[in-house]
């Protein structure tokens, strides 16, 4: 039997009977509701800042440009509960929310028009991922290396 402790909730689900799958739903289950919340108050927000810019000040690109922003920023909203899953070891979270982070940011920098697509543009975009990504994980490492668990 595996006991997965998060936060103030113990989650105890038999590893035979309902597989590993059932095992990360249950340690991301506590976070479902307020990262759809997050995520959709984002949207919203920057949703309604592109459509002001269009409508009030006819800047359609000008509009899309914040649009294509509020969507990276809903995806580093909806992401950044990965580093609260304590049971995953710091490799792993940083890994996989990488790893969406990429799903998010690599295609709206090229949808969004920032980047024209060939492969030197992404040779560039990755780096300046790598090296935005590494300095945020820095920082964040440093402020929250400290932080205990409630």
């Amino acid at each position: 039997m595996g006991i997965v402790y998060f936060q103030k909730k113990n989650y105890t689900i038999q590893k035979k009977k309902k597989g590993r799958w059932a095992i990360y739903m249950a340690e991301f289950r506590p976070y479902l509701k307020v990262t759809v919340l997050r995520i959709l108050g984002v949207l919203l927000a920057f949703g309604l800042c592109a459509l002001s810019i269009w409508q009030f000040n006819g800047q359609p690109s000008q509009a899309w440009q914040t649009f294509c922003v509020g969507f990276i920023v809903a995806g580093i909203a909806g992401t950044w509960n990965i580093y609260d899953i304590n049971s995953w070891p710091l490799r792993k979270r940083t890994l996989v929310h990488t790893f969406f982070m990429a799903l998010v940011v690599f295609p709206t920098l090229f949808i969004s028009g920032w980047f024209p697509f060939n492969p030197a543009n992404l040779a560039l975009a990755a780096g300046i991922f790598i090296l935005s990504g590494a300095i945020a994980w820095t920082i964040g490492y440093v402020f929250f290396r400290g932080k205990k668990i409630k």
